[in-house]
């Protein structure tokens, strides 16, 4: 059986800058109605989250399911997706805490 703080769920985040990743332990669903469907159906905030961030965009629906701009896309296939590969490597192999310290750190500007 997979317990809860085995889960790692990736997912948008509106509050976060466009491209920025976050990984987090547990917490609360922010307003974000797919955690907040999973922290129902496991009755359970302790699961890991790795957030990449959209930006802010009003209105956020017509956004969210709006296409990504051709450089949104390059940038998320050539830079970030590889660094959060690493990132989950680290995470499996090292653990939590020094994952978190890895993908936390991520800087668009170090990693053109």
């Amino acid at each position: 059986m997979i317990k809860n703080e085995e889960i790692l769920v990736v997912h948008d985040d509106a509050a976060l800058p466009f491209g920025k990743p976050k990984l987090k332990i547990k917490g609360g669903a922010g307003g974000h109605k797919g955690i907040s469907s999973i922290i129902y159906y496991l009755q359970s905030e302790n699961f890991m989250r790795l957030k990449i961030g959209i930006g802010r965009e009003k209105p956020l629906k017509k956004y969210v399911l709006s296409q990504l701009k051709e450089e949104e896309k390059n940038f998320l296939f050539e830079t970030l997706f590889p660094f959060l590969k690493k990132g989950v490597k680290v995470l499996f192999n090292e653990g939590v805490n020094k994952a978190m310290n890895f993908i936390n750190s991520f800087r668009e500007d170090e990693h053109e």
